[in-house]
């Protein structure tokens, strides 16, 4: 399973939180995810805080469809950054 992290704008992420598509940003980018077969979630359910507001997740199956998808949600206004999100690794011991 990879992971896309998604940055949007906080207008957008308001209106996604409260599940709904009312401006038009954000009546956009749930139209890619659904062309695309992908949901966004949030990454902080329920906050108000608008530094965690805006972070969202979207979770694909394989790296080939990961970037697809970071691609093409970095194309749209309503998001101000989307990458996919690097496999965690242990650490290096000495």
């Amino acid at each position: 399973m990879e992971q896309v992290s998604v940055h949007v704008r906080l207008d957008v992420a308001r209106a996604l939180q409260a599940g709904e598509a009312e401006i038009p940003a954000s009546k956009e980018i749930l139209e890619d995810a659904s062309r695309l077969g992908v949901s966004l979630e949030p990454v902080h359910p329920g906050t108000s805080a608008p530094d965690l507001l805006t972070h969202f997740t979207v979770y694909v199956e394989d790296a080939e469809k990961a970037r697809t998808v970071a691609e093409t949600l970095q194309r749209s206004d309503a998001v101000e950054g989307a990458y996919v999100t690097p496999s965690a690794s242990p650490a290096d011991l000495p």
